[in-house]
């Protein structure tokens, strides 16, 4: 509907409340297409299944085993789906606080044998 800039060179933008709830409900389904493209890809072969909670904070990666995922380059993938979960919370109004927590879990166990955090591990 219309846009402001700010001092600090920042945009705020006010959007009418249908097209706000559109916008939002597009890039949530970004997500899952882009989970559900790594799945079927072949790309990434340890990831049996990606699931992103409601607000994008908390994504659990269900992996073929903990030792063939340690083995595997696999981890990228939070990059890219990193991309999708910030994006999300920042137009969800977390502007300063945005983070994502990748669960890894073992298929075969069910255990989280391991927990990213984006973007405070990037570069860890």
């Amino acid at each position: 509907v219309e846009y402001t800039v700010n001092d600090d060179g920042s945009i705020t933008y006010v959007y009418e409340s249908g097209a706000y709830k559109e916008m939002l409900s597009e890039m949530r389904n970004g997500f899952d297409t882009t989970a559900s493209e790594v799945l079927s890809s072949g790309s990434y072969q340890t990831i049996t299944d990606i699931v992103g909670d409601s607000d994008l904070k908390n994504v659990d990666i269900t992996v073929s085993s903990q030792q063939e995922y340690e083995n595997s380059m696999d981890g990228f993938v939070m990059l890219g789906l990193y991309m999708y979960t910030g994006y999300y919370q920042v137009f969800c109004g977390a502007f300063d606080n945005y983070s994502t927590t990748f669960h890894i879990i073992d298929a075969a166990t069910g255990a989280e044998f391991d927990a990213v955090t984006y973007p405070d591990d990037i570069g860890n």
